[in-house]
């Protein structure tokens, strides 16, 4: 418990490094007060459980892969942050052994459902790094059905799908958005269930898979997904997206994504041709600007290019000196993380995780050498440090918005015709995603 507590005070803080922005949307949809099986899709390994399970306002149980729990410090760890093993045959174990364990995690399952908290199941039960919903599996379903038959259905249990979505998944400062379907009762299949159980198993992963499937961001083909992800990065740069803060409620960014991803789907189901061609469109758009070292964004207009400015004429200074002094944590993580040479889907987690350990331990001796210097104002100083810290990582963004203008301003002068060119090439292909 004393271990959770200090995580739900680092793991936030850390993700305002490692993230952008996090969206929660439709958090309306997980029911107040009662027992709640949160079945998530899986892409970024414990980089998924993390963000969903210290940003929301109830405690969060994650099931994970058993085979971590091997050792037995291990084991401890993992549980005292609250994580509960399930064993998968994928995973090397024995199936009879997996039986039994997973049985066991079940009924610690059911003991949190009884105080009214929530159990979070990666229902595709493997990560990997696509836009792209892989079968449900039935597990799911058999947790929710074995609750309610463990209380004799007298527990409101409800799944709520939850969709997590990225920007990208490889590397710092990506962007999640987390949206929650709306809630599944488990007691409106209770008939179903005890006429004809494996057909209710069936019925409620498939309509999981349905409400899922319709909160995330879906890339059909994969053939798809160089072009479409250039048309999501218009999109962003088509809205006003805040940009201080991390955290935010609202659910306009992650609907005009969707859309703009079912639109290509369509588009190429439809009209194969019409797809094509723009693709290669956004192709030779994307080709041009990156011929002249621009960005979409300078073409779309940079929004508080006035203010972005000053921050960084006045702050660039201080936050170069405390991003010196902050980076060797975060060097170090990359350093050890590309030694481990994990799967991709492993790459952020790991990463993720070794940045908050070795970034506790170098501010720990950073803490130590102020305060047996400075006394107590050296404690003083060390805040100072980490919150201009925190704010040189937008003074690095607006210095990316600036030198962008400064470019486009630069071809504006010497090459007018190339902007013009980009400029109705932007266009064209906004019309055509309309």
């Amino acid at each position: 418990m004393l271990i959770y507590r200090i995580l739900k005070v680092l793991v936030p803080t850390a993700f305002r490094v490692f993230l952008r922005r996090i969206y929660l949307s439709n958090r309306k949809n997980i029911p107040a007060g009662k027992p709640v099986l949160l079945a998530a899709n899986h892409t970024n390994a414990f980089l998924d459980g993390a963000i969903v399970s210290y940003f929301l306002w109830r405690r969060v149980y994650p099931l994970v892969r058993g085979d971590v729990f091997k050792k037995s410090w291990a084991n401890r760890m993992l549980r005292s942050i609250g994580m509960l093993p399930i064993y998968r045959s994928i995973d090397g174990a024995d199936m009879k052994q997996s039986l039994h364990k997973n049985n066991q995690t079940f009924k610690e399952c059911f003991e949190i459902f009884e105080r009214n908290h929530l159990v979070l199941i990666f229902s595709e039960a493997v990560a990997k790094l696509e836009k792209r919903l892989r079968p449900i599996k039935k597990g799911t379903a058999r947790l929710a059905f074995d609750a309610a038959e463990h209380f004799n259905w007298n527990m409101d249990l409800h799944v709520v799908p939850t969709a997590i979505n990225y920007t990208f998944y490889k590397g710092f400062r990506k962007e999640v958005m987390v949206d929650f379907a709306a809630p599944i009762r488990v007691l409106d299949y209770r008939s179903e269930y005890e006429t004809n159980p494996n057909k209710a198993i069936a019925t409620l992963t498939a309509e999981i898979e349905k409400r899922l499937e319709e909160k995330l961001i879906i890339i059909k083909d994969p053939k798809h997904d160089d072009t479409v992800e250039m048309l999501l990065i218009q999109v962003r740069n088509n809205l006003r997206l805040p940009f201080f803060g991390i955290l935010f409620y609202g659910d306009k960014r992650i609907k005009t994504e969707r859309e703009t991803a079912r639109h290509y789907n369509v588009l190429f189901e439809e009209n194969p041709e019409s797809a094509l061609k723009l693709a290669e469109s956004v192709s030779g758009y994307n080709s041009l600007l990156q011929s002249h070292g621009l960005q979409d964004m300078s073409i779309a207009g940079i929004r508080g290019l006035w203010w972005k400015f000053i921050i960084v004429v006045v702050f660039s200074i201080p936050a170069l000196l405390v991003s010196i002094i902050s980076t060797p944590p975060y060097l170090l993580a990359a350093v050890f993380t590309k030694k481990l040479s994990p799967r991709d889907e492993f790459f952020d987690s790991l990463m993720f995780g070794f940045s908050i350990g070795f970034s506790v331990l170098y501010h720990l001796a950073i803490v130590g050498f102020l305060i047996s210097f400075y006394g107590w104002v050296g404690l003083l100083i060390f805040v100072l440090i980490k919150v201009v810290g925190i704010f040189s990582l937008f003074v690095w963004e607006a210095w990316q918005n600036v030198v962008q203008y400064i470019r486009v301003v630069i071809l504006s002068l010497t090459m007018p015709t190339q902007i013009q060119k980009l400029k109705v090439q932007r266009q064209e292909i906004q019309q055509a995603c309309s």
